[in-house]
Order: C-alpha cells, then structure tokens, then sequence
C-alpha cells in the first residue's frame, strides 16, 4: 500500500480491504462512496482510495446492529401481471 512517509500504513484500508471487511464487492464499496455512506480518507498518488481503519469498522458495527435491507428476490420486480387467470373448472 502506497502512503505518505507521515501516515501510519496500518491505519489505512484500500477498496479490496473493505470489500473483505464488508462481504461485498469493490462496486458495492463503490457505491456506497457515490452515496457518502463510506468515507474516503485520502488517494495515492496512483488512484488508490484509503480509509481510516476506524471509520470502516464502525460502519462494520452499524451493518451488524442495522443490516441493510434486502431487495426483492429474483423474478419477483417488474410489473404486475395483467393477464386474469382462468379459473374454469372441468366437470
């Protein structure tokens, strides 16, 4: 991890850390940046976005105690069926 000489190295997460940390994906952690649930400390040089370890686990204990919800379950989006459904019985 590329930091300034001045910053404590073990202080500092990258994207890929807090991905582990979280249980999601970079894009997520990405998306949680856009949204500023996540705060970045500071950028290498090269690109590299770096958290303060501290803020990261406290938003690790605020997912433990206020999980995010979830969305619907696959195949259950969209629109509502239009279509009635015969309810014709065979005698």
């Amino acid at each position: 991890m590329l930091v300034t000489r001045t910053k404590d190295p073990s202080q500092f997460l990258t994207t890929g850390d807090v991905a582990k940390l979280l249980g999601v994906t970079n894009q997520y952690v990405h998306a949680l940046i856009r949204k500023g649930i996540l705060p970045v400390s500071d950028q290498t040089a090269g690109g590299i976005r770096l958290f303060r370890r501290f803020e990261i686990e406290r938003v690790v204990e605020e997912r433990k105690t206020n999980p995010p919800r979830r969305g619907p379950d696959k195949g259950h989006g969209g629109r509502p069926s239009t279509k009635k459904e015969k309810t014709e019985t065979k005698q």
